[in-house]
């Protein structure tokens, strides 16, 4: 058996909504909710294109902030790509954006 003393191998509860929290910290609500409405549309676990993410974005933001939003994104580890395609890094996280963010009221 695998001692776990901080309970970082179970994501569960508030261990989880630390993680995503820490992931998500230097997003501002606003970027997070704009994230999380794009996700709303994107079954849980696919991967789906850049533009996919970029053109609401761009709508909201601009071309130069919505880029700058992605790149963030990606770097802080609310996105994660593979083969030219980006989704959450894990399930879960898709979950907590669009349950915490994805409504007008969050």
């Amino acid at each position: 058996m695998v001692e776990d003393p901080l309970g970082q191998l179970n994501f569960s509860g508030e261990t989880d909504v630390l993680y995503h929290e820490g992931r998500a910290y230097t997003l501002e609500s606003n970027q997070r909710r704009s994230l999380a409405k794009v996700f709303a549309a994107v079954p849980a676990g696919e991967f789906i294109t850049g533009t996919a993410i970029l053109a609401p974005l761009t709508q909201e933001y601009g071309f130069d902030e919505a880029h700058k939003l992605f790149r963030h994104a990606l770097r802080c580890g609310v996105l994660h790509t593979q083969a030219g395609r980006y989704a959450a890094p894990i399930l879960a996280m898709q979950d907590w954006l669009i349950s915490n963010y994805a409504s007008p009221l969050s």
